[in-house]
């Protein structure tokens, strides 16, 4: 499985490379990764093997770092997902976008985010989720804004990168308070310490930080307005990421943290409270959307909060119904999605009310093809939304709390379900202008969606073969999870009686609605729209950036000096007197009376540079203030640190000998209250350092890295200088990282001074 993911992230980065060599052909090369690992992944279920599988490449022993994926019944439903319905988007895509401008690059993206999801979903150590987390951000990102040279398109590629990654920081605050109340980093076994976590004090912290870190993934109440932007991306990112794949990110998380976080009334309010807004909000502004790709992107939005509100409840037959959904929204939703781009092409609109009249007249192949997804999404049999609507409807009815309030929110969202179904047949298909013409198109680009499209309607007719599958994704959400059968059919009972009355209340609404121009007048709450709120957030921030750059960003070195070590006395202070306070172990105090001499040297010609009025005295003063310095340093035992001092002590003086004539004759002369601020800051500085060394001498550090560096640095590295040991071979490359800034400065410098030398200087 690590091979598997590891070789997609290989591909991704081959891809320039194919492409010279494949061309247009690209992208169906490419779908040969996604298709082996759903062979292989399906073969692992069919072949009955015992799950969950782990595997781990040791990343360092010593500090217990590892790279660890974990394959049971959840991680290997997504991973299914995002394999078999990729490999159908990377076919469409090969004809979408064919001969589009940098195709290549989205391709590279494109599987690069493949990687970047099942990484997520097969990952065990936390670490490793962060990372994938992120990267299914970045990837999002850049293939959100491929159309860059469009403002709107980098406007949304922005939006949904600073949202998520808002997540992405909550998330990452959870899990690491998660670790220090568990000391466990291993996702799958988190869930032994349920009742730990729960009955901690640090539960709520915990649980909104990773609720937070979901929610904005997968485009919840309030975080929910970047995900309609985002359509701005080409139609394949679209049917992808966020359909079946990104956002159902948040959506996996929440079904992954149910047996560890779950099961609380604050987990259940919160969840579902969250998740039913969201449903509400997404199916309203559905069905009020005229652009077919922002309808159904609202549409996913409605959906995601169902998923939300399922595992919110957490009852056995919500988090099955919950996982039912998760394939049922994936099929039909991936298919109206590409559908959606298959319009566009040959109508050359996004607008519904700007399709050609009587379009299933001219497109009968594009209209079969949607209305089998739709009638999915509305949830009418014999297709798989039906089965998992009846199953979303008994969770409602049999939900232990507030049960009358979710099966009122189930209703109004399956009503607007079903007139959006007629929005997406009748009035796309029927209505619109006489004088629109059709666009031919490849005949071909239909079999990716016509598939998902059938698949559907399959898995409504024979449901039970996925009764192992989801039964097996939810025992590993709720522990005692009995085998559940899925059936087409059962019966005249509650769920189908609702089911029957949303059909017929979205019916009566749709048709109400072309009659009637309801307009709500809620311009007194555009203020208040979470996107607006974003958009003023983010002006102010860099209206704020810009104040602050006037005031700190001045030109002059004593300002920063003061600034940086201001930040630094009063943060730290604070810490280290709240947290640790003074400690000092005088006993362990052994002062020679050559070091008071020297120190008293130091402090002497310290004050002497800070009041003579003579730059060269004030040099010299300084040159006192570093030998002396030196002189402590050898004395202590450190000749390399002091003949480091002294290089560059000598090297300084001299440097400022040489500018000395380009300096005022005579040094400038603050300020009363300049001199006093500057001074305690100097001193407390000074200070605060001295007291944190006392500290640390007084209780020093139990840490792994002292001890591993003692062990090691005469039996592995060879060398008896332990300081030199580190920074050559233990931190190789962090010095070759300070060796190669430094070389680049000094070739700035070098450049700068020739481009001086050069210059006519008038």
């Amino acid at each position: 499985m690590i091979l598997s993911i590891l070789s997609v992230f290989i591909l991704a980065f081959l891809v320039p490379l194919l492409q010279k060599l494949t061309g247009n052909k690209l992208a169906f090369l490419l779908s040969l990764a996604p298709l082996t690992i759903f062979i292989a992944l399906l073969h692992y279920y069919l072949s009955g093997t015992n799950f969950p599988i782990s595997e781990s490449w040791e990343w360092n022993s010593y500090f217990n770092l590892e790279l660890a994926v974990y394959l049971d019944g959840l991680s290997l439903l997504f991973g299914l997902l995002i394999s078999g319905i990729g490999f159908l988007i990377y076919i469409y895509a090969g004809f979408y976008m064919k001969d589009v401008k940098y195709n290549g690059r989205f391709f590279m993206i494109l599987t690069l985010f493949m990687g970047a999801m099942l990484g997520l979903v097969l990952a065990d150590n936390w670490l490793s989720i962060l990372v994938f987390w992120e990267l299914t951000s970045i990837t999002s990102f850049l293939l959100i804004g491929h159309n860059n040279e469009t403002e709107s398109a980098r406007y949304a590629a922005w939006q949904g990168l600073l949202v998520t990654a808002l997540g992405g920081l909550a998330l990452l605050a959870g899990l690491v308070l998660t670790g220090i109340v568990t000391d466990e980093y291993t996702i799958s076994n988190l869930s032994q310490h349920h009742e730990l976590l729960t009955q901690h004090t640090l539960y709520i912290p915990i649980l909104l930080c990773v609720a937070v870190g979901a929610f904005t993934k997968s485009a919840q109440f309030p975080f929910h307005f970047w995900l309609p932007n985002a359509m701005a991306a080409p139609t394949p990112v679209s049917a992808y990421l966020h359909s079946a794949t990104m956002v159902k990110a948040g959506i996996y998380f929440f079904a992954r943290f149910s047996p560890i976080l779950g099961g609380t009334v604050e987990w259940q309010i919160l969840l579902s409270f969250i998740g039913g807004i969201t449903m509400v909000i997404g199916a309203v502004m559905a069905f009020k959307s005229d652009n077919i790709k922002k309808l159904l992107a609202y549409s996913t939005i409605s959906a995601l909060g169902i998923m939300t509100m399922a595992f919110g409840i957490g009852t056995e037959t919500a988090v099955f119904a919950g996982t039912v959904y998760i394939i049922a929204h994936a099929l039909y939703k991936s298919t109206l999605f590409m559908m959606a781009g298959i319009l566009d092409k040959q109508t050359g609109t996004k607008k519904i009310s700007e399709f050609p009249s009587m379009l299933y007249k001219k497109l009968p192949l594009a209209f079969g093809v949607v209305c089998l997804a739709a009638l999915s999404f509305a949830g009418i049999a014999p297709f798989f939304g039906f089965v998992a609507k009846e199953l979303l409807l008994e969770m409602v009815l049999h939900s232990p709390m507030l049960s009358a309030v979710y099966v009122a929110i189930m209703l109004i969202i399956s009503v607007f379900f079903v007139a959006i179904l007629f929005v997406l047949t009748h009035k796309a298909f029927t209505k619109g202008r006489l004088d629109n013409k059709v666009k031919s198109i490849n005949k071909l680009i239909y079999i990716a969606p016509a598939i998902t499209a059938l698949t559907g309607l399959i898995f409504g007719l024979f449901p039970d073969v996925l009764s192992n599958l989801t039964s097996l994704a939810s025992s590993n959400i709720f522990s005692g999870f009995e085998t559940k059968h899925l059936a087409l059919w059962h019966g005249f009972n509650n769920a189908f009686n609702l089911s029957l009355l949303s059909i017929m209340l979205g019916t009566g609404l749709y048709f109400i609605s072309l009659k009637v121009n309801w307009k709500l007048n809620l311009r007194f709450l555009k203020p208040f729209q979470p996107s607006k709120i974003y958009d003023y957030l983010f002006d102010g921030l860099i209206v704020f950036g810009q104040w602050q750059t006037r005031r700190i960003q001045t030109g002059y070195l004593r300002n920063y000096a003061m600034v940086t070590l201001s930040v630094i006395l009063i943060l730290t202070g604070f810490t280290f007197f709240y947290k640790a306070g003074i400690r000092i172990n005088t006993e362990s105090l052994d002062i020679y009376i050559f070091e008071l001499i020297l120190g008293l040297i130091v402090l002497l010609a310290l004050g002497f540079t800070l009041f003579t009025s003579s730059n060269i005295s004030a040099l010299l003063s300084l040159s006192v203030v570093g030998i002396a310095i030196s002189i402590i340093f050898m004395e202590a035992g450190a000749p390399d640190l002091a003949i480091t001092f002294f290089l560059i002590d000598a090297l300084t003086i001299t440097i400022f000998v040489l500018i000395l004539h380009k300096l005022p004759k005579k040094m400038l002369r603050k300020k009363n209250f300049d001199r006093f601020r500057d001074g305690f800051i100097a001193v407390g500085t000074g200070l605060l350092v001295t007291l944190i060394l006392f500290s640390l001498t007084y209780n020093p550090l139990n840490s792994k890295l002292k001890e591993f560096y003692a062990e090691n640095s005469y039996s592995a590295a060879k060398g008896k200088n332990m300081v030199n040991v580190i920074l050559v071979d233990f931190r190789v490359l962090d010095t070759l990282g300070e060796i190669c800034v430094l070389a680049i400065a000094a070739l700035g410098v070098f450049a700068l001074v020739n481009y001086t030398k050069n210059k006519k200087i008038d």
